[in-house]
C-alpha cells in the first residue's frame, strides 16, 4: 500500500529487489498494489480493503498506512517503510525486538548526519540563511528528528521554517508561499508522501528560483 497516485519507480525498485532474492512475479509471487493518491482520507478505506483480501504479507509506505494496518490486523505480517521513528509514532514498542506482526525500516539519523545534509546545501548556495522543511501532514517527523535537524541548522546559521502539505495539489501553493516569505531553499523531509510525489515536488521547486535539496530521492 502506498500514498502514491499510481505506479512509480519505487514499485519497480521493489520488484527488482524481490527478483534478486529469487521471487519472480506471477510465478512464485503475486503483488497487488493499492494507492491512496495522496489523499489522507483514503487511507482507512484502502487498508480495510487490503486486510479483507487476506494477503500473506503487507508492505506499506509511511506511518499512516502502517498505523491503519496495525489497527485492523494482528495476524497478517506488516512491513513498514519510510518511517523515521516507529517507536514514537506507535508502530512498535522496541526497535531491537519490535514484537507483534509489524517490522520494518527506520530512518533514524544522528545530529552529524543532519549537519552533513545541511552542510551540503550550504556548499551549493553559501549565501542562504532561510530553509523550508517540507513535510506532509501525515505523522512522519519525530520530535527527536526535529530536534536534531534544528540543532544542525543552528550550528550552520540557518533558520528553518516548517511547511506542511496535505495533498499533491497543495505543493505549488505551499512552496510559492514559502518563497514569498523569504525562503531560499527547500529541505524535503522523507515520508511515504514525499517519496511518492518526488517528481511533483521537483517540478514545483525547479520552476521557482530557489535551491532544491532532496533527501533520499
Amino acid at each position: 500500500m502506498s500514498v502514491a497516485a499510481g505506479r512509480n519507480p519505487l514499485d519497480e525498485t521493489f520488484e527488482q529487489a524481490l527478483q534478486q532474492l529469487g521471487w519472480t512475479i506471477n510465478q512464485n509471487i503475486t503483488i497487488e498494489y493499492r494507492y491512496a493518491g495522496g489523499r489522507q482520507d483514503r487511507i482507512a478505506t484502502i487498508a480495510e480493503e487490503v486486510i479483507r483480501s487476506r494477503p500473506d504479507a503487507l508492505v506499506v509506505w509511511g506511518p499512516p498506512l502502517a498505523l491503519a494496518a496495525k489497527r485492523m490486523t494482528t495476524e497478517i505480517p506488516v512491513v513498514f517503510l519510510m518511517t523515521f521513528d516507529p517507536v514514537e509514532v506507535g508502530l512498535v514498542s522496541n526497535l531491537a525486538k519490535p514484537g507483534g506482526n509489524l517490522t520494518g525500516v527506520t530512518g533514524l539519523a544522528s545530529l552529524e548526519i543532519f549537519s552533513k545534509r545541511l552542510q551540503l546545501l550550504k556548499e551549493i548556495a553559501p549565501g542562504i540563511t532561510r530553509v523550508a522543511v517540507l513535510v506532509s501532514t501525515e505523522r512522519t517527523m519525530s520530535s527527536g528528528g526535529q530536534d536534531a535537524l534544528t540543532a544542525a541548522a543552528k550550528i550552520l546559521g540557518l533558520e528553518l521554517e516548517r511547511v506542511e502539505v496535505e495533498a499533491p495539489s497543495g505543493l505549488e501553493l505551499a512552496i510559492n508561499a514559502a518563497k514569498g516569505r523569504g525562503i531560499q531553499a527547500v529541505y524535503v523531509w522523507p515520508s511515504g508522501f514525499t517519496f511518492s510525489f518526488a517528481k511533483e515536488i521537483s517540478d514545483v521547486t525547479t520552476a521557482s528560483p530557489c535551491i532544491f535539496r532532496r533527501r533520499g530521492f
